[in-house]
C-alpha cells in the first residue's frame, strides 16, 4: 500500500483507522533486533552473571470473580500482547554483543488448571508451588486456576524484565 501524505489526509476517519490497524498488523508480524539502552545493558549483564535467576520477573495473582470465559481472556491478552512490542522484547547476545530482539506477535498460551479437588486449606499452597514451578525462560505466561467454588478462580501473570 503505496500513499502519498495527501492521499492519507484525504481518507475520512474510517478508512485512517483501518490503514493504522494493517500497519500496526504489518509491523508487530515482523521481528527486529535493536540494540539495547543503558539500563538494559546493565540488566543483561547482570543476567550473564546469574542466568536463569528469576530476580527480574514480575509475578502477580489476580482474583477473578464470576465465570470466566477464556476465549475472551485470551482475546484481549493477545491484542495486548500484539500491540506493545515491550511485552515481544527478548534480551540476546548476537557475538557476545547484547541486542534486544522485538518477536513477532504470537499466541500467549494460557495454562489451565483444575484445583476444584483440593480441599480449601491445601489450596494456596499448590498455587504457590505452581507459580514457582513456572520456566522462568518465558517472557510472559499466563495461568489460570479453578478453585473449589465455580464462582472464581486466579489467572496468574509472570512477565520476565532481563
Amino acid at each position: 500500500m503505496n500513499r502519498t501524505l495527501q492521499n492519507v489526509l484525504d481518507l475520512s476517519a474510517e478508512e485512517k483507522r483501518a490503514l493504522l490497524a494493517e500497519l500496526l498488523s504489518r509491523k508487530a508480524g515482523q521481528t527486529r533486533k535493536v540494540p539495547l539502552s543503558f539500563a538494559q545493558e546493565r540488566l543483561w549483564f547482570l543476567d550473564q552473571l546469574e542466568s536463569g535467576s528469576a530476580l527480574y520477573n514480575v509475578s502477580r495473582a489476580t482474583r477473578l470473580k464470576g465465570q470466566l470465559n477464556l476465549g475472551a481472556l485470551r482475546a484481549a491478552l493477545n491484542a495486548i500482547f500484539t500491540r506493545h512490542e515491550s511485552l515481544r522484547t527478548n534480551f540476546v547476545s548476537l557475538a557476545g554483543e547484547p541486542a534486544q530482539v522485538i518477536s513477532a506477535a504470537a499466541e500467549i498460551k494460557i495454562a489451565e488448571v483444575d484445583l476444584q479437588t483440593l480441599p480449601p486449606s491445601e489450596l494456596k499452597a499448590e498455587a504457590q508451588r505452581l507459580v514457582r514451578k513456572r520456566p522462568v525462560a518465558d517472557l510472559i505466561s499466563c495461568m489460570t486456576i479453578s478453585c473449589a467454588s465455580a464462582s472464581f478462580g486466579w489467572l496468574m501473570t509472570s512477565m520476565c524484565y532481563c
